[in-house]
């Protein structure tokens, strides 16, 4: 899935086409103008190892769902409106994330757990997602949650 990220490079501040599956670089540009094969193989090697390991970059995710929990802050951006089928597929994402990280879980607790999750996620306009290089941010009209660790800010999807 291609995404896009803003980061500086030597030519300014960049929007750079990532492609989540692959981890390659699409594009880069800068202003408005394609600015690829201006940068050498070695700096678009650079925003390729910062992107594959979640630092440096800020992403506009524009809507989302967003639940803070135990485990982590989950958010899934929104493509189009806010409706139960949303909020269905977010809890199977949740449900995928359980059984992707933690193991003997039992099902029927992550089945339940997600649900829970899905329906307590509160929907937010203008979400921005900032990642440093020790510290990541997710910044909410209202509010701005800071973590150390990236792995309490899961990132689902989204549909």
């Amino acid at each position: 899935m291609n995404q896009i990220y803003e980061m500086d490079t030597r030519l300014g501040n960049a929007q750079v086409l990532f492609n989540t599956i692959h981890h390659d670089v699409r594009s880069v540009t800068v202003d408005g103008k394609d600015v690829t094969s201006t940068l050498g193989a070695y700096e678009i090697n650079d925003l390729q190892l910062a992107l594959k390991s979640d630092r440096f970059y800020k992403r506009d995710i524009g809507n989302a769902l967003v639940v803070r929990t135990g485990t982590g802050l989950f958010v899934f951006p929104l493509r189009g409106r806010n409706c139960a089928s949303r909020r269905f597929e977010m809890a199977v994402q949740i449900a995928m994330h359980f059984y992707n990280t933690r193991t003997g879980l039992d099902p029927d607790w992550v089945t339940s757990t997600a649900k829970r999750y899905a329906d307590e996620a509160e929907r937010y306009t203008d979400v921005i997602l900032e990642a440093g290089d020790f510290e990541w941010k997710l910044k909410l009209p209202e509010i701005t949650f800071k973590t150390r660790n990236s792995h309490e800010l899961i990132m689902l999807e989204g549909k």
